[in-house]
């Protein structure tokens, strides 16, 4: 074989490898966006060790959290644990809960929840301020001793009555377990988590958004090297926003993009 045609036969079988392994490359690193990556865990005011997972979207980007929950929910033992997947935004807002096919949710006398019963749940634990946020586990429940009888049901042992629009009926300490789990302090690690992640790929993708909070999160937390790169974004945001808003932008902006941040603002 002549020199010539075995250095192009050599060339060729380098050109096929190199194809191949840049191809196998961009598999792995798109493979290991898609599988779950450990963000933090979280113990839970009944003891409860959770895994927090990072979840992404179909660009691989952070999306938000998520994590298996398997709970205690009464303190007498007489109550079914739940079980069930909960899922959180990049601000740590609860956003949805996906229940085990063969681990429904029990209210009393272990009946289980009814499609109603779900969505009742999934709109407590939407909400930001419930009428039980202040009470204690053990104050949810209380006999007409207790306490004023027009404050309670009329059966013995009952839910006081001022909280009832935010409970399923059967299932008080379901819902103020999972409340706790999805709205605490956990929320707060879940932002401190995103803020480690602010990179240009996120930013751009929240700024882009039509979601005011994370245009606020990101502009508050965003690395100052960031200001120049999504300048127009951030114009287009004061617009919107107004003067408050305005003003945290010139706080932190670096000083020589006063001039061109102004030049949007006026721009039409």
């Amino acid at each position: 074989m002549s020199r010539n045609r075995m250095t192009g036969l050599l060339g060729a079988i380098f050109g096929i490898t190199m194809f191949v392994f840049t191809l196998t490359l961009i598999a792995a690193t798109q493979a290991s966006k898609s599988e779950p990556k450990l963000a933090f865990q979280y113990l839970t005011e009944d003891s409860v060790l959770l895994d927090i997972y990072e979840t992404y979207d179909h660009e691989g980007l952070l999306d938000g959290y998520g994590a298996h929950v398997t709970t205690p929910v009464c303190n007498t033992g007489l109550c079914y644990e739940a079980e069930l997947d909960f899922y959180w935004d990049v601000l740590g807002n609860f956003r949805d809960f996906e229940i085990l096919p063969d681990k429904p949710l029990t209210k009393l006398d272990h009946v289980p929840f009814e499609d109603s019963d779900y969505e009742r749940l999934k709109a407590i634990l939407l909400t930001k301020s419930p009428s039980f946020i202040h009470l204690r586990r053990d104050e949810l429940v209380v006999t007409p001793f207790d306490t004023d009888p027009q404050d309670v049901d009329a059966v013995g042992g009952a839910t006081l009555k001022h909280i009832e629009k935010d409970m399923v009926e059967g299932a008080i300490y379901t819902c103020y377990t999972l409340w706790h789990i999805a709205n605490g302090d956990i929320n707060f690690q879940m932002q401190e988590h995103t803020i480690q992640n602010l990179e240009k790929d996120l930013l751009g993708k929240m700024l882009d958004s039509d979601n005011v909070d994370a245009h606020y999160f990101a502009a508050e937390n965003m690395d100052p090297a960031y200001f120049e790169v999504f300048i127009t974004q951030i114009a287009r945001a004061c617009k919107s926003y107004g003067q408050y808003f305005t003003d945290r932008i010139y706080s932190r902006l670096p000083d020589h993009l006063d001039l061109k941040l102004q030049g949007l603002l006026e721009a039409e």
